[in-house]
């Protein structure tokens, strides 16, 4: 499987977490945490780079409240 199905599969989990809230949002947190270390690590091409954000931002879309204590 490469990066951008295990994005893709991620955000599949996130929908099904957005009934909770706050697993939603920490996993969200993470996930994106975890695509800028891959977009920083040079490894990529500035392509899919491009995918990896490109997809990543979907996630906007997906409802939960998104707050910090």
């Amino acid at each position: 499987m490469n990066n951008l199905e295990l994005i893709k599969n991620s955000i599949k989990e996130l929908k099904e977490l957005s009934t909770d809230s706050e697993a939603a949002h920490i996993f969200e947190d993470e996930l994106r945490n975890n695509i800028l270390k891959d977009i920083a690590s040079g490894k990529y091409s500035k392509e899919e780079c491009q995918e990896f954000a490109h997809e990543v931002l979907k996630t906007n879309k997906i409802e939960f409240e998104r707050w910090c204590a």
